[in-house]
């Protein structure tokens, strides 16, 4: 150039060019650099996805399981990505309301359940109506899933159903709903705010004057156990219901919590069970798809058996003895397809569930958020036994050592 700028000037050019073309206007950072920081955030939040779905597959302790607090109600950020993200919706629902005295003030506790997609989080807040401050403590989806697993409690019991049901079954599920409540909120403690030294001083007991400020922060015990469930009235319920089948000899027992139902969880891996141990008497087992729970059906599909049409069913119901010992009851049914009789009838739980989808490297099918592809990866390794047409056993293939 003829006439070249000064360093000073030239440096003053390009400052002017770069905020007139890189900035927003009003911003304090560069648009190039906003978008920057846009793209490593997606990065950051598909590899935590992913984590999570490695997360999901792992059969270990689950240590990565805990909790989430802080000050504030929490829960999902409700956004207009969240709204328009028709994958991912999110939705909220109170599950039970109580108080509890704490450092001298009538705290107020809401147990709240939080669907963010197909995760389930369970969510407390507490009110403190001195301080007039909300904190908050979350079960994350995997400490969620876990304690509901120890409870023996199918997340389908905490839901209410869209469809008509009788009052009982409404009145038993909000039973259910406190009792899980209550239990969650008993194993809650307040832990003094800053203890830099972590002995964590529980300050529950605390009688602290109406005027004088605290902090404080809201803490869990070890809630996962399984005697816990002695304290749930459904469970209770199951026990009693069992022990007087026992009573009766057994006779009374329904054939789900029988052997001879070819129970999943006696089988060795991917073993069948003969349909010849299948209980004789009409009365013992579901003669025709008639018989069976439609609202129960997850899957169907047919097959064919030396030429003879089959209909293949899951169920994601077993009987309410399999309710109290696993949280996965998956029961398979063949039906003819001409004359909808039962051919044979088999149930699965977590115990061999679990091995099959080990097998197949889908452990984490065993999400129950995950019931409806679980029974997708199981009808297509799923083989029938048979001698000519008349079927003999359920088994899996491709479960060979």
């Amino acid at each position: 150039s003829m006439f070249p700028l000064k360093p000073p000037a030239s440096r003053k050019v390009l400052h002017q060019a770069f905020q007139r073309y890189f900035s927003k206007a009003g911003g304090s950072q560069s648009t190039a650099i906003q978008q920057i920081g846009a793209d490593i955030d997606a990065q950051r939040e598909q590899e935590l996805r992913q984590k999570l779905d490695l997360l999901a597959s792992n059969n270990g302790d689950n240590e990565h399981c805990g909790v989430e607090s802080g000050p504030g109600v929490g829960g999902p950020q409700v956004t207009d990505v969240a709204h328009e993200e028709q994958d991912c919706p999110v939705n909220t629902a109170i599950l039970y309301m109580c108080t509890k005295r704490k450092i001298g003030r009538m705290m107020i506790f809401t147990l709240f359940r939080d669907l963010v997609g197909t995760h389930m989080y369970l969510r407390v807040v507490m009110r403190d109506p001195v301080a007039k401050k909300d904190s908050h403590l979350t079960l994350l989806h995997y400490t969620t899933q876990r304690l509901l697993h120890i409870l023996r409690i199918n997340r389908d019991m905490l839901e209410e159903c869209r469809e008509m049901e009788p009052d009982h079954v409404k009145s038993d599920r909000q039973q259910l709903r406190s009792e899980l409540g209550k239990m969650i909120v008993d194993h809650l403690f307040l832990q003094r705010g800053y203890d830099h030294d972590g002995f964590g001083e529980e300050i529950d007991h605390l009688e602290v004057p109406e005027g004088e400020e605290i902090e404080y922060e809201l803490k869990m015990r070890d809630i996962m156990d399984s005697s816990n469930s002695a304290l749930l009235t459904a469970k209770r319920r199951l026990l009693e219901f069992q022990d007087s089948s026992l009573g009766w000899g057994g006779h009374q027992q329904s054939i789900e919590s029988q052997g001879s139902m070819a129970s999943g969880r006696s089988l060795p891996l991917g073993l069948p069970s003969s349909f010849d141990e299948l209980p004789a008497s009409p009365a013992e087992r579901p003669r025709t798809l008639l018989d069976t729970k439609e609202e129960a059906v997850l899957f169907k599909a047919e097959k064919e058996v030396s030429g003879r049409k089959v209909l293949l069913t899951f169920y994601n119901e077993t009987s309410p003895e399999d309710i109290l010992h696993y949280s996965h009851n998956i029961r398979i049914v063949c039906a003819c397809v001409q004359t909808l009789n039962v051919l044979a009838v088999q149930d699965f739980h977590e115990d061999t569930l679990s091995l099959i989808c080990e097998r197949r490297g889908k452990g984490h099918l065993m999400s129950a958020a995950r019931e409806q592809d679980l029974v997708r990866e199981l009808w297509d390794s799923l083989v029938l036994q048979h001698v000519g047409q008349e079927i003999t056993g359920i088994t899996f293939g491709g479960l060979d050592l």
